[in-house]
């Protein structure tokens, strides 16, 4: 008997999956959130191998986020599809809308809006960029000394670079000392934020809740 071997599909694209493009089965999804998770720990362990080199981590970083969103997307729909297929069917509560697909709703729009900032960002980037070229290249023509003063030019020229040169020595230890406790800043900066925006979206997916369950109100005019 010949074995069929099964065809690898590549992992959903996160800012595909943000835009709310997810598998509709319990099984697909499983799958897609093993997916994502081993793209997870890949990415941290790329971002961990930059750092101790001293590497710029900024677009793995994005690509990080990007991906833990998405598995956070996934993890709630898997969640919110288990939950309605073991709850008991028939009362009128349980067929209304429940908090998971409000909060599902709300972080789907952060997502957008966090896309949109990031989008922002690098165009303000550029542009910073682009300035500083400028502001180099306008800068780079020196004066050369008149033929008076090469002697005192090449003499003080040697003064400036031996000086220079023990600067930059303790500058480096300085800058990467400084960059170490910064990024750790950093870090933890951006963990408080997702904190807080996971929490921002669960309080108004319950007002949206709380909005829709409301009763209507009578209104009688006197």
């Amino acid at each position: 008997l010949f074995l069929e071997r099964a065809q690898y599909v590549e992992p959903l694209e996160p800012k595909s999956i943000c835009e709310n493009n997810l598998p509709e089965t319990e099984e697909e999804l499983a799958i897609e959130l093993e997916k994502q998770k081993s793209r997870l720990e890949q990415l941290h362990r790329q971002v961990a191998e930059l750092r101790e080199l001293n590497l710029s981590i900024q677009g793995k970083e994005e690509e990080l986020w990007d991906v833990q969103t998405a598995a956070t997307l996934l993890n709630r729909k898997l969640k919110l599809l288990r939950v309605k297929r073991s709850a008991s069917i028939g009362t009128i509560e349980n067929d209304g809308p429940t908090l998971e697909m409000f909060e599902e709703k709300q972080l789907l729009a952060t997502c957008i809006a966090l896309r949109e900032d990031i989008n922002r960002c690098k165009s303000e980037i550029i542009a910073l960029d682009d300035r500083i070229s400028d502001a180099i290249i306008s800068s780079a023509t020196v004066v050369q000394p008149t033929a008076l003063n090469n002697y005192r030019y090449a003499y003080n020229k040697a003064d400036v670079e031996q000086e220079k040169a023990s600067n930059n020595d303790e500058d480096s230890v300085n800058w990467k000392e400084e960059y170490t406790k910064e990024d750790t800043k950093r870090q933890e900066l951006l963990a408080e934020i997702i904190k807080e925006k996971e929490a921002c979206s669960l309080m108004r997916a319950k007002l949206e809740m709380h909005l829709v369950k409301q009763p209507k109100l009578l209104v009688t005019r006197f």
